[in-house]
């Protein structure tokens, strides 16, 4: 039993090993606009300084 926990451990630390290193976190910046992927800071969308069209 043990050398099987020992295979199990040793297999999952060699496949952990061979991953990818940059991990992509798909997001909102802190201040809500842009995507957090190691990427610099994107500006808001151009329509978001349109004036709201009023009530009918």
């Amino acid at each position: 039993m043990r050398r099987l926990s020992l295979a199990l451990l040793v297999g999952g630390l060699v496949l952990v090993g061979c991953g990818p290193r940059k991990v992509a976190h798909h997001g909102y910046a802190a201040d809500g606009y842009g995507v957090i992927d190691n990427s610099p800071h994107l500006p808001p969308p151009d329509t978001l300084w349109q004036p709201a069209k009023p009530a009918q």
